[in-house]
């Protein structure tokens, strides 16, 4: 169940070809009523963190990313959708280390 819970509902997914979270992937799944899940996981190189709600009609998820990782973002919304990270519009979806709030339309 915990496995199922870090890498379904919050999204904390290891890249299989970068091992010990150097890279890995934020990919929540967004299911039934749940209005947010939040969790945090330790890595060798430091805390991640994936939290995310529904409100509003909007999805807002807020990501932590060690220093020396990067992590790539995956979001269950239409290729068209409008995402904003710390309130800019985003193009890309790969993240360095550091704190985000990201946001779109569900």
């Amino acid at each position: 169940i915990e496995e199922w819970f870090y890498q379904s509902l919050a999204g904390i997914v290891p890249d299989n070809k970068k091992p010990g979270f150097k890279h890995f992937f934020i990919q929540p799944e967004i299911v039934g009523d749940m209005t947010f899940v939040k969790a945090t996981y330790q890595s060798i190189y430091g805390t991640i963190a994936s939290a995310w709600e529904k409100k509003d009609g909007k999805l807002i998820l807020k990501v932590e990313i060690p220093v020396n990782t990067s992590a790539t973002i995956k979001l269950p919304v239409s290729k068209n959708t409008e995402i904003k990270i710390n309130g800019k519009i985003a193009k890309n979806l790969e993240l360095g280390s550091g704190k985000y709030t990201i946001e779109c339309e569900i």
